[in-house]
């Protein structure tokens, strides 16, 4: 799947000034825009993650790439009206997320022992395109404009990704039985659901405080991440950089994720603790101190966007594994959607109230060190995340009719 997550990130910095440019508007409010999926599309991805637990990875994830991609390219149609523009942003990056939840769950249900390797191996493909894009969507918008990059995403959409889900998604034929017939009944038109999978009950996993850690955690540090790329034209010009240094810094940012996402793969297949999440927060901490403090050093600026690159690919890998590797398989794409919608309020809140604070003061000095603070408190986080429950050395029984409750971290 054509990550939307790293779509936006990578392109959404060049569209903000000629977009306010074409209709007049604030680069805050262009940015406001750009970032209202992100408030709205939480709300709606739990309802997705509940339609592929019930209802199997195919038939949603289909309908939601087709709908991905025709509502990005009808975005070039839109004119002066910001409810409109608004609208096709929000449905474009919510179908785009429900395909991304579909993925996790794929992947979690072919490679039990190995989720870690398998997370990153997909992730790595989504970092390959953020790296192209970036620097590709600069040169587009500048030579063929904004609505023609806009209808090329679609089209790459269409011809990359749905060919992709057509023909060669699917999922194991033992967790698959016809919707309301009993297991070993029904023919190959019967809706299949997916049944009999162990793990804990939604309710009890969203009072856990491994998960109320594990999502504060990463909005605080994907935040910072998100807003530095982002706000990079404004706020990397601010310290010394031009244009053209700011593309190549963030496709450098968006390959050194491919390092983090091999990286986080190897090492949580392997570790026993979460306390994995250490280093790598820390990495955003150093990063952003890193931006803060050093003007008009281009290799300088290239350590700084590598480090927030290596979390950027880690969090994408960690953030699935910890809820499979906490709460089992029952409700995972209900988790995993409600995970990441929260991740996305952080993502569309802190880059607005950046950039906002940015022009107030007319300096990225002030939110650079908001960032760093909220980025230690992360870090402060992670240390009390609770010890991994006890799993099975065997896969589960998968074909089974009941539901295993496995013990919630720390309830």
């Amino acid at each position: 799947m054509l990550s939307p997550a790293g779509v936006l990130a990578a392109t959404t910095t060049f569209f903000i000034g000629p977009v306010s440019k074409e209709f007049g508007w604030a680069e805050s409010a262009t940015l406001t825009l750009f970032s209202l999926p992100m408030l709205i599309v939480p709300f709606v991805l739990p309802f997705g993650g509940r339609w592929i637990d019930r209802w199997g990875v195919k038939r949603v994830s289909v309908l939601s790439v087709v709908l991905y991609a025709l509502t990005t390219a009808a975005t070039a149609l839109v004119g002066a009206n910001q409810l409109a523009l608004g609208a096709l942003l929000v449905l474009s990056m919510g179908f785009g997320y429900i395909g991304a939840v579909v993925v996790f769950k794929v992947i979690l249900l072919w490679f039990p022992h190995h989720r870690g390797v398998a997370f990153a191996s997909v992730g790595v493909v989504s970092s390959f395109a953020s790296a192209v894009f970036s620097p590709m969507s600069e040169q587009l918008i500048g030579s063929a404009g904004w609505r023609a990059t806009f209808v090329l995403l679609g089209a790459a959409i269409l011809v990359v990704v749905l060919p992709a889900q057509v023909f060669l998604l699917s999922e194991p034929e033992s967790l698959q039985r016809p919707s309301g017939v009993p297991a070993g009944e029904g023919g190959p038109a019967a809706m299949p659901v997916l049944t009999g999978l162990p793990g804990v009950p939604l309710r009890k996993a969203i009072r856990s405080r491994a998960w109320v850690l594990s999502l504060l955690i990463f909005a605080l540090a994907g935040g910072a991440v998100v807003s530095v790329s982002q706000n990079a034209v404004s706020m990397l010009d601010d310290h010394g950089y031009s244009s053209g240094t700011v593309s190549l810094a963030l496709s450098a940012q968006f390959s050194a994720s491919i390092v983090g996402l091999l990286l986080a793969g190897v090492i949580l297949d392997r570790a026993r603790s979460p306390w994995v999440l250490v280093p790598l927060v820390a990495c955003v901490l150093v990063a952003l101190v890193i931006l803060a403090g050093v003007y008009d050093t281009v290799p300088v600026l290239f350590i700084a966007m590598f480090l927030l690159g290596v979390v950027r690919g880690a969090e994408s890998t960690i953030g699935p594994y910890l809820i499979a590797r906490y709460f089992g398989l029952r409700d995972f794409a209900q988790l995993q959607a409600l995970s990441l919608g929260f991740s996305m309020l952080a993502m569309a809140f802190i880059p607005v109230v950046v950039q906002s604070a940015a022009e107030r003061t007319s300096s990225y000095d002030g939110p650079l060190l908001g960032l760093i603070i909220a980025s230690a408190v992360a870090l402060a986080m992670a240390f009390f995340l609770p010890r991994y429950p006890a799993l099975d050395t065997e896969p589960p029984d998968l074909s089974a009719q009941r539901v295993h409750a496995e013990r919630v971290p720390d309830a």
